[in-house]
């Protein structure tokens, strides 16, 4: 089913040519919104509706934006009736590029795969730029969304579009709430998440999970009725069971499996780290979570089919089957991307991590894990410290002292607040 109307009827209107060229431009402007948009049901014109805009690069924006709507949607008395989710990012490359030039997020999944995360954390920087450089086109983009789709609230999951995003709505749909799911840790010049307060800002609200995003926010002139300071990074609601599953998992090193896991797309050097792991620790099973690396799963295939490896590949996995995967876990070897290490914690998980080689947003992880004494860093994963199982049984007692991220849930109470005008920060 279509979420923008009767494409049949769009397109016969374009052969008629009743509308002429404007017409055209207005179906072609539609079939984007169409293609960027997931594919549901088209709600009823009086239903309650929520756009959540996302993105395919890496993962972590729509995991939270699908943890998010599922919380909501399980709720029988929620007031938001229909969430629609939409790729922000490819329909607006779509629309100002006309489809003249290779998708970001594929660039951003392409450098993933060949470990090249500097070079992705340069891309940031270059997206921040070009995003204010086109700051007038983008609104109009963004415009023409709204007038579409006149929606009752709108929630970005996602960096770089949020000026564009709200001063677009304000002129659109003055009394349309607009909000920022914050996913990373802090906010920065390569993830600009948080613009300054202005003019613009007045039915803007930002939900952050880390005390420094709350004072970025704050120093930005967001008051605190402007900012949810939730319990942390917003992640599956599956992961809340997670705390009472921990008290009776043993310890660290008396578990059975080390996963493998650097979020949405894992790198082809995840292939070398498995076989030094089985190759250093032969007792011990390994799992590799390879997401959207199809050619490294299909590399590693052969190896999980031999019995003698110990060895399960795994392509993409549920929330609840990554939470069984982390609570079984030794430790998880990945990067520090903000929605790995919120449910590594949550699940009581210790984390090692290269202490190089990192996109500026994940230095900010890595700086929270170790503050907290939730992780062990290491130089290099395929020369791991022969003291690795001591080290990561350290980091027992600080995890089991980690509050219950409850985010989910306290995002979703919000959002129902700010719908049924109850909400005492606006």
């Amino acid at each position: 089913p279509s979420l923008v109307g009767d494409l049949d009827h769009l397109n016969a209107e374009e052969d008629s040519g009743a509308q002429g060229a404007q017409g055209g431009s207005r179906l072609q402007q539609q079939v984007r919104l169409q293609k960027h948009a997931e594919p549901m049901a088209s709600p009823a014109p009086d239903c309650t509706t929520a756009l959540f805009m996302t993105s395919q690069g890496g993962g972590g924006h729509l995991a939270a934006a699908r943890a998010l709507q599922e919380c909501i949607l399980d709720n029988d008395e929620s007031a938001i009736e229909c969430i629609e989710l939409i790729d922000a990012a490819s329909l607006v490359e779509a629309s100002i590029s006309r489809d003249s030039l290779p998708r970001s997020h594929s660039v951003y999944n392409f450098l993933m795969q060949n470990s090249c995360y500097q070079t992705a954390g340069l891309g940031g920087y270059l997206a921040s730029y070009a995003v204010k450089w086109r700051q007038t086109a983008l609104e109009g983009v963004f415009q023409e969304l709204w007038d579409l789709k006149r929606p009752s609230i709108v929630v970005s999951f996602i960096p770089f579009f949020n000026a564009a995003m709200r001063a677009s709505l304000l002129r659109s749909l003055p009394r349309c709430r607009f909000v920022t799911v914050v996913t990373d840790m802090e906010n920065s010049a390569a993830r600009p998440w948080i613009d300054a307060f202005d003019e613009t800002s007045v039915n803007h609200a930002i939900i952050v999970g880390t005390e420094s995003l709350e004072l970025q926010a704050r120093h930005l002139g967001f008051d605190g009725q402007s900012v949810l300071r939730c319990s942390g990074r917003v992640i599956n609601s599956k992961f809340s069971i997670a705390k009472e599953v921990f008290e009776w998992q043993p310890p660290p090193r008396e578990r059975e499996k080390f996963v493998i896991c650097f979020g949405g797309t894992a790198p082809m050097k995840a292939q070398e780290i498995a076989w030094h792991v089985i190759e250093t620790f032969p007792e011990r099973d390994v799992v590799v979570v390879c997401g959207s690396n199809s050619s490294l799963f299909l590399k590693l295939r052969p190896l999980g089919e031999d019995d003698s490896a110990r060895c399960v590949v795994e392509a993409y996995l549920s929330a609840e089957q990554i939470r069984d995967l982390f609570l079984q876990a030794i430790c998880v070897l990945g990067k520090p991307g903000a929605g790995v290490a919120s449910e590594a914690a949550a699940c009581r998980a210790p984390m090692v991590l290269e202490s190089h080689g990192l996109m500026p947003q994940e230095e900010a992880v890595l700086k929270w894990m170790t503050k907290l004494g939730i992780a062990v860093t290491v130089d290099d994963f395929c020369n791991l410290p022969a003291d690795l199982l001591m080290q990561v049984d350290e980091c027992t007692a600080a995890l089991a002292a980690q509050a219950e991220n409850r985010a989910v849930f306290e995002a979703a109470d919000f959002l129902q607040q700010l719908m049924q005008g109850s909400s005492k920060r606006f």
